[in-house]
């Protein structure tokens, strides 16, 4: 069984077993059919299936989910799941990798998401760069982030679309607002829309201070 198939068969399940039964589940919105980035409220670690499934469900590509890894067993589905790692500043101040390490990790990052979307293929970062659940944390693009260097990648992929996506969990109820498509090469603009746009369609107050 290939990674898609696996993928979507495993994230089929679980959003049948559990987003189904334990919520109703809304959709709005639509993913285009070309190689974009997708800029997610994080909510939870559930929302990665649920992403998943939504994404792979509407244009029939699997994403990759930018972010932070998972020890073993763990890294082993994060993987099959399009997960690219990267290293997180706190987690080089913790001590739990060198500074060295951590660049060559966000280097490889890098290489591979840009692979992906030359392929064609969707990338899934979440900006706030942390879950937290029903409320915003700040956004903020780094230099030399991962999401900065694919906007300034655009000088040879060409425009790529960055969309916004607010996830909502309201009781039994989980709404998910796909965005309208954001061109841009500024790193500056792009941080704005995401801080005005991704409350706005997770029906939540923005947080603007770190």
């Amino acid at each position: 069984m290939d990674r898609a198939a696996w993928v979507y068969k495993t994230s089929e399940i679980f959003v049948n077993f559990y987003f189904k039964t334990a919520y109703r589940l809304a959709c709005e919105g639509e993913i285009p059919k070309e190689a974009c980035v997708l800029l997610p409220k994080h909510q939870q670690m559930l929302d990665i299936p649920l992403e998943g499934h939504i994404i792979y469900r509407q244009i029939r590509r699997l994403p990759s989910f930018v972010m932070r890894g998972f020890p073993f067993p763990f890294n082993y589905f994060f993987q099959m799941y399009g997960g690219i790692e990267i290293a997180r500043a706190k987690e080089i101040r913790k001590g739990k990798m060198t500074k060295e390490e951590g660049h060559y990790v966000n280097e490889r990052a890098v290489q591979k998401a840009i692979e992906r979307l030359r392929r064609g293929e969707p990338a899934v970062i979440h900006p706030e760069g942390t879950r937290k659940w029903q409320e915003m944390n700040s956004i903020s693009i780094r230099p030399k982030s991962v999401l900065e260097q694919i906007i300034e990648a655009q000088k040879y992929l060409g425009p790529i679309p960055f969309i916004p996506i607010g996830i909502n969990y309201s009781g039994n109820r989980v709404t998910v607002k796909i965005g309208s498509s954001y061109y841009t090469k500024d790193r500056e603009k792009l941080e704005q829309h995401l801080k005005e746009e991704i409350p706005k369609l997770s029906g939540l107050n923005c947080k603007t201070d770190n």
